[in-house]
């Protein structure tokens, strides 16, 4: 059975699926060409803040602590944390040193006591795309038995501080170091 259309509801057809799929065509490119810039990386941007991220890094915590401090936490392809701790500074403030930060971090890395007392940390200085930052190896003896280096970077400008963490197991180190110096390498420019 043939259902019979009336004249010019052909045209009238024609023109609304042209008016849907041409819209959603654009939208469905603007995703792709936004996916495949070249690098596989992606971008973060919230209140002022655009992070050029390594690819399957992610961002899953951006708080403002108070109005002087802002916490981002991303995680990396490898599932290594890395943070960004912003403070705002004052007129004339120096800021925190990285020393005092580094030793901060660790002792929230490392919260029991009992294994902090017989664990090993070797502190040391590293250069990352140009930035020099501290570094601290820890080792864990059984039963935890982990193996871990906490990079701390300082970015400082007339408005902020800002600190790099990265925190590695030994084991993905290595496979991180290009991913490490592009993110450093982008926030030190954005901090400029």
């Amino acid at each position: 059975m043939l259902v019979s259309l009336p004249k010019g509801s052909f045209v009238l057809i024609s023109t609304m699926v042209t008016r849907l799929i041409k819209p959603l065509s654009v939208c469905i490119l603007a995703i792709f060409l936004a996916a495949c810039d070249g690098k596989g990386a992606s971008g973060y941007s919230r209140d002022g803040l655009v992070l050029d991220l390594p690819e399957n890094w992610e961002v899953f915590e951006d708080v403002e602590l108070n109005d002087q401090h802002r916490s981002v936490n991303l995680v990396t392809s490898r599932g290594s944390m890395v943070g960004l701790e912003i403070l705002r500074l004052q007129s004339g403030e120096l800021g925190v040193d990285i020393n005092a930060y580094l030793k901060r971090y660790v002792s929230s890395a490392v919260p029991n006591d009992a294994i902090r007392e017989k664990a090993s940390f070797d502190f040391g200085e590293r250069v990352r795309s140009g930035v020099t930052g501290k570094f601290v190896h820890v080792s864990t003896p059984k039963p935890t038995d982990t193996h871990f280096m906490i990079e701390v970077y300082q970015l400082v400008n007339n408005e902020n501080s800002t600190f790099v963490v990265f925190n590695t197991p030994d084991s993905e180190v290595e496979s991180l170091q290009n991913d490490f110096d592009r993110f450093l390498s982008a926030v030190a420019k954005q901090n400029k």
